[in-house]
């Protein structure tokens, strides 16, 4: 077991505000804040989530059974900025994205400060890094705690782990300015900062000088056979689900199929590639990942999805042979616990912090990060039935045994 988990029963009926900012896409971190308020309520609490906005395409099986409380139903409109800009570009809209997503802040803190008044709350959390400077417009209630899905896009910019502009000098010059102010103007008005991997928390403790706490995320368990269906498919079937942004690294899995097809024509032959995930979010790397495909003719071999129902989401993973997740400091990585659990064996980068807690080649296959040749090489291992089976059975015996909402919500509980 992996976790210790302690629960102080006078903190059942405790009022508990999260405060998120998109609840308009179908993503690990939404699901993670609708997955953690569900829990709550099942533990006795009274929670309420605030967000800017709030649509059907967030999980609303999840959604309609909590109370949310949105500025705007439906999806909104905040540019993207797509990796392939320049840097004058993304800068402007970067600078208009914040003063028009304070704005709506400052009515997320308006409304929550209201029903405070009425009904008081006994802890506030914020559930993602762009929604802090809430913490200005929090008079007279709870300290919050930060519940870091992902580090800050400052951070990332000064770590290098952002995208090509991360390199520029002025770029990382503005980025540490930045940092300097959030240190002394927010952190300073955060309670417990709660991580979800070692990275995040050797992050918070370089830069922020504090000690973050890890607690793992959770999941829903699933009961179904290992992949029952694939018995008789002569293809093998290699899913990635994510969201577009070029911490995916999407680009490695195409290498991989070009070096598979000079190095392995007969495993080549029988594999394709299906990728889950919205491209709304940095259309210029979804291009540019398309754009691979087609140049090095491998049309036939990649399938583009955008999105998916539950439902469908569901029958992929168990229509799948493989699990492949190559992403570069990646915050935890809900995904490969969802296919674990599906009873597919999972490749995983080992710069996600999904990493830390599995086992190479006993519950998963752990590969360096950037490096299509090391996805070769795993998926030649799981081409074997045997190393696949094992590999499936054992992870899904760890997700039963280790990871659930239920553990995830009340090691929570216990740090507001």
């Amino acid at each position: 077991m992996i976790y210790n988990v302690i629960v102080n029963n006078n903190t059942r009926k405790k009022r508990i505000a999260i405060i998120a900012d998109y609840l308009t896409v179908s993503g690990g971190a939404q699901r993670q804040t609708l997955m953690l308020a569900d829990s709550l309520v099942k533990e006795g609490c009274v929670v309420v989530i605030y967000c800017i906005a709030l649509s059907n395409d967030c999980f609303p099986e999840i959604a309609k059974k909590l109370t949310i409380k949105p500025i705007v139903s439906g999806n909104i409109q905040i540019p993207s900025i797509p990796s392939d800009w320049n840097f004058i570009k993304r800068l402007i809209t970067l600078v208009r994205n914040i003063i028009s997503e304070n704005n709506y802040y400052k009515k997320v803190a308006y409304m929550l400060s209201k029903d405070n008044h009425v009904k008081p709350y006994d802890s506030i959390t914020i559930h993602d890094s762009k929604a802090l400077p809430i913490v200005h417009y929090l008079n007279k209630l709870p300290k919050p705690s930060w519940l870091m899905n992902d580090s800050p896009f400052f951070i990332d910019y000064i770590t290098k782990g952002y995208g090509k502009l991360a390199n520029n000098f002025v770029i990382r010059a503005i980025a540490a300015v930045i940092t300097v102010w959030f240190i002394l103007f927010v952190i300073s008005k955060i309670g417990n900062i709660i991580v979800l991997d070692k990275r995040n928390q050797k992050i918070v403790k370089k830069y922020f000088k504090i000690k973050a706490h890890i607690v793992r995320s959770g999941l829903n368990f699933h009961k179904h056979k290992i992949r029952e269906n694939r018995k008789k498919v002569k293809y093998i079937k290699v899913l990635t689900v994510n969201i577009f942004f070029p911490h995916r690294r999407y680009e490695d899995i195409v290498e991989a199929a070009v070096i598979l097809r000079s190095d392995n024509r007969m495993l080549f032959n029988k594999l394709r590639f299906v990728f889950i995930g919205k491209t709304i979010h940095d259309d210029g790397y979804a291009k540019l990942i398309k754009q691979m495909v087609i140049d090095n003719n491998l049309q036939d071999k990649f399938e583009f999805i955008e999105s998916v129902t539950e439902k469908e989401l569901c029958e992929h993973y168990l229509d799948s042979d493989i699990f492949l997740y190559p992403n570069h400091n990646q915050t935890w990585g809900l995904a490969v616990f969802e296919a674990m659990s599906h009873g597919l064996p999972v490749i995983v980068s080992k710069t996600s912090g999904a990493s830390e807690v599995l086992k190479n080649n006993y519950n998963a296959i752990l590969i360096r990060e950037k490096s299509p040749k090391s996805i070769v090489d795993a998926i030649k291992k799981l081409s074997l039935k045997r190393n696949s089976n094992i590999i499936a059975k054992n992870g899904k015996y760890f997700v039963k045994k280790n990871i659930s909402w239920s553990r995830f919500s009340k090691q929570v509980l216990n740090l507001l």
